[in-house]
């Protein structure tokens, strides 16, 4: 106990400090109009010119390792269903278990895009 006291008086188990770099000032970050252009840009590419883009924002929830199942499952399956899918998507956000799901996701599509597959089967 009189350890403990002494650690906490003396400050010889402070091992929380933390670290800063040094700030860039020159880099500015792109707007989000301009982010959003740049990807539509890239992305219409592919699509027939005239007819309207869909765009698709995700959204997953929070719950832990079953809302992680979920929106992976639910994305592998819009994918197997609608193989343009991942195209049209601009911005996925998550919270929690839903991050996990949509980072399963996006790293299964870099795997198969990596492989040449086409599409991502749905396990469900």
């Amino acid at each position: 106990m009189a350890l403990i006291v002494f650690n906490g008086f003396t400050s010889c188990n402070d091992n929380h400090e933390i670290r800063r770099t040094a700030e860039n000032s020159t880099s500015v970050l792109p707007t989000l109009t301009d982010s959003f252009n740049k990807w539509l840009d890239t992305s219409r590419k592919k699509y027939p010119q005239g007819e309207p883009y869909p765009v698709y924002i995700v959204s997953a929830q929070g719950g832990g390792i079953y809302a992680a199942y979920h929106a992976a499952t639910t994305l592998a399956k819009l994918t197997d269903d609608i193989p343009s899918f991942p195209q049209h998507i601009f911005a996925i956000s998550g919270v929690s278990g839903g991050s996990l799901g949509a980072s399963v996701f996006a790293s299964l599509l870099k795997a198969n895009n990596n492989n040449s597959q086409t599409s991502i089967k749905y396990l469900g």
